[in-house]
Order: C-alpha cells, then structure tokens, then sequence
C-alpha cells in the first residue's frame, strides 16, 4: 500500500523542474523523490518552473509560472488557440515525438501488467497527415446577444473557444464552420431589442440551439448538419430570410443533411439524405447521424487492414465481433470467413450494421443488439457452437465489463484480437486474459489522434493449453 510522502520529501513551495510525462488530458507529470506533482500545462521535456498550489496523501498539484526552456521537440503549432482549447494537448511536439511518446506510454501500461510476458511491440503506425483529419466535431454554441461564439470548451471550463485556425478540421468543414459563424451572427444582429427582456433582446427561435454537429465523408464531398436544442427548434417557424440564408449555406458549403435534435431525443432529419456515403478498403457504408464511427478515415483504413492481417483469416473460420458498432470492420473480415457474428449495444448501430450488410450484398453476418455481458455468456457460447471462433474485441474506453471478460477466457478461443482507445484498460483486460491462460504475443499502437494523447492499439492474444 502507498503512503504518505515524508516530510523530507516535501516539496518547496516554488522550485524549478522537468516534465517528465503527460496526463490524457494534457497535465505535466514532474517527479520530486518520490511524489508525483500534476502541472496545469507543460509539454514532456519541458523546464518549468511550479508553484504548489494543493497538497495531498499521496500527490500535489502544482501551476506552471514559467516555462523556462522548452522541449527539444518543441514545435509551433499553427493553431493559435492550441493553449487553450481542451482538444490537442501535444500539437507543439514535433509529430514523430508525438508517436513516440504514444508508442512508450502503451509499452509501459502493458508491461507493469504483465510483466513477464515477452511479447512485440510495434512501432506506432503513424498518420501521413496529421492535420484535417477529423471526419466528425462537436461544437458549442454560446449565445452573448449581441454576439454569438462557436467552438470546442476552453481546458477545464465551460467557455467557448473560437475555432478558426484549428488544424484538426478539413477544408469542407473549416468552410462550413466559418459560414455558420457568418448566420448565426447575422441571426442575433437581427434581433428585436425590447427593454422587457432578460438581455434586452427577443429571443429568435435559433437561440435555444447550443451544439452542432459536422460530420463529413472519406471525399469531403457531403457534410451532415445536427442542430442540437434543449427544446425542439422548426427551422421553418424561422422568419423568411433567415430561412433562406439557412438553406443557401447549405448549398454553399455541401451539406446533403440536416438534423433537428431536441433533449433527449433521436435526431429528425429535415434535409437532404440521412447518411453521409462512406467508402473503406471496398466496402460501402451508410453512416446516420449519431452512430459511432472512427474520426479519422485514413487511419481508419490502416487500423481495419491491421487487424484483418492480424487474424490471419480462412475461408472455415467463424469470427465474433464484440462491441461491434455499426459492423465497420463485421464487413470488411465477412468475404473471407464462414461467418461472422456481431454484438452491439446501440439499437441505431445494429440496424445500421444490417443495413450496410445488405448494402454491400453480405449474407454470412448476424447482428444481435444488447449488452455483451447479457448475450454472451458461457451458454451462450455452448448453445452457438462458437468456442473455436475467432474473437474481436473492440470495447469503449470502460474496457470490456468483467462478467464478458471472464466468459472471453473461458472460451479458449484460438485467436483474440483487442481493439483499445484506452491503454490502462487494456494493459487491465490483458493481464486478466493472461492470468487465464492466453499469451500476448503482438501490440500495434496506430495513431487515429494526431496532436491528442489518445492512441488506438491492437493486441493479438493467443490462447496457450
């Protein structure tokens, strides 16, 4: 059990030292004896100097007052709000640095938790382009009449930062971010003022809209649109010319789609199609508006290939896919197996994944919609026939839930493939694998977030009699 840091070990107050490592959401980390001291900024490589500002039992948190020499990696991002905004952590370390750190942070989680398993590790699979590569952004909307400001939350606040020079956002998104910036403050400069208001102005109906959604193609050639409200808003109940400035942004900026999505509610789509058109490694998907799909295509494409390599298919296997999603990578691995089986929680991802199925004229998958840890269970297994299949395992960042992880090592299935956007879940699920017999054998971290501290990793597990 850890203790407490000795008084001889305690911090001074104010003193000058290196960053040594990053927290997910762009802490420093600085070692003094044997504590670890959280920074509210700083790169890895850093020199800075840091004021206590909380103690704990067992750690401090500390502000930076100055940096007084930088990163030798150190590089100037292009974005001019990247010190504030909540998004890219590491945009000012040379990108190779980037996979690097990436690469190491995997390493070091999956060796503390299984520390005698010899196992490769491979180099971080690197994007060619790290810049516009987000295929869907969520943005916020704050209404300051007469002004108005889109963009991502400042780090740890609930401000908004404009996004005009983010480098994450391609160019059919940049343009469309900048034209919605253009009628909505156009919308609020239309406004009636009235001295019986709240702020002196009358509200129009587009005020209560307070997220936008952009999600765009692997062509950049089609953008959906979600406005998201606390209550519904009727795009037409809007006066006419705001209607009409509305719908020539659309045709303007390529936006095939429009939703509406009021709290707690699905999104209705009231324009164009209700899909964006998406094409990976030949296969063709529908993507609706809120189903989960990777941000970035590109790599996207790399991850899916990896990991179809990886389970060195043939034509008798039988694969499972948990945690399946609208059947991304169901699809691509079906044409070279018997069969595929996919588990998914999200009723509108099932349904897209049988959609897309039949899209691509697939017959061999079989989608079921429910939590993994209620369908697949030890009779589940049995009662399928499927204690030979071969398994991937594509969790949420929670990992996979403890019940389905044990009955996943008592399948003794030959092959399992582990799909993580989260390190220290992995390095946790992995050690539990092994514990029951299964061997790591590979670790391919592939970066889908250039500039961000999150990696995307597989894992090739096999079981070991």
């Amino acid at each position: 059990m850890q203790t407490k840091y000795t008084a001889s070990h305690q911090p001074p107050m104010e003193f000058e030292a290196c960053i040594c490592d990053m927290t997910d959401d762009g802490r420093g980390i600085v070692k003094y004896h044997s504590l670890v001291i959280f920074t509210d900024r700083g790169l890895i490589g850093d020199t800075v100097r840091l004021r206590i500002t909380k103690n704990h039992s067992r750690y401090c948190e500390a502000k930076v007052t100055q940096v007084v020499s930088r990163t030798p990696f150190f590089c100037k991002s292009s974005c001019t709000v990247c010190d504030r905004c909540g998004g890219c952590t590491i945009s000012e370390i040379q990108y190779d640095e980037q996979c690097k750190i990436k690469e190491n942070l995997v390493y070091q989680k999956i060796k503390r938790a299984v520390p005698t398993m010899p196992f490769t590790m491979q180099a971080c699979v690197k994007a060619k382009n790290p810049n516009h590569y987000r295929n869907n952004i969520q943005l916020k909307l704050q209404w300051h009449t007469p002004q108005i400001t889109l963009g991502f939350y400042a780090k740890k606040t609930h401000s908004v930062v404009p996004i005009h020079s983010c480098v994450l956002l391609p160019p059919i998104m940049r343009e469309a971010y900048d034209a919605l910036v253009r009628f909505f403050q156009e919308s609020i400069s239309d406004c009636t003022y009235s001295p019986a208001t709240k702020n002196g102005y009358v509200q129009d109906e587009l005020q209560s809209i307070d997220e936008i959604v952009l999600r765009t193609n692997e062509k950049e050639n089609e953008l959906l649109l979600i406005l998201k409200s606390a209550r519904c808003v009727n795009i037409e109940t809007l006066n006419a010319d705001h209607k009409h400035a509305f719908y020539t942004l659309c045709e303007q900026c390529r936006i095939t789609s429009v939703f509406l999505q009021g709290a707690s509610c699905t999104p209705q789509c009231i324009y164009g199609k209700s899909y964006v058109d998406v094409w990976l490694l030949g296969t063709h998907y529908h993507i609706a508006a809120n189903a989960f799909f990777q941000v970035n295509y590109t790599q996207a494409t790399q991850l899916f290939s990896l990991a179809k390599t990886k389970l060195n298919l043939c034509a008798e296997d039988i694969v499972v896919d948990l945690y399946c999603g609208v059947g991304a990578l169901s699809l691509i691995i079906a044409p070279h197996v018997a069969s595929v089986l996919g588990i998914e929680v999200a009723p509108a991802a099932v349904e897209s994944a049988q959609h897309n199925a039949k899209l691509n004229g697939v017959t061999n998958t079989r989608f079921l919609c429910g939590k993994v840890e209620d369908i697949f269970t030890s009779h589940f297994v049995k009662q399928e026939h499927i204690n030979n299949a071969k398994i991937v395992i594509d969790p949420p960042r929670s990992g996979i839930e403890k019940n389905a992880l044990a009955v996943i090592a008592q399948t003794k299935a030959p092959t399992l493939l582990y799909i993580s956007c989260n390190p220290a879940t992995l390095a946790r699920d992995v050690a539990v694998l092994c514990d029951s017999g299964y061997m790591l054998t590979e670790i391919t971290p592939v970066d889908l977030f250039p500039h961000t501290l999150h990696i995307e990793t597989i894992a090739v597990l096999q079981f070991s009699p």
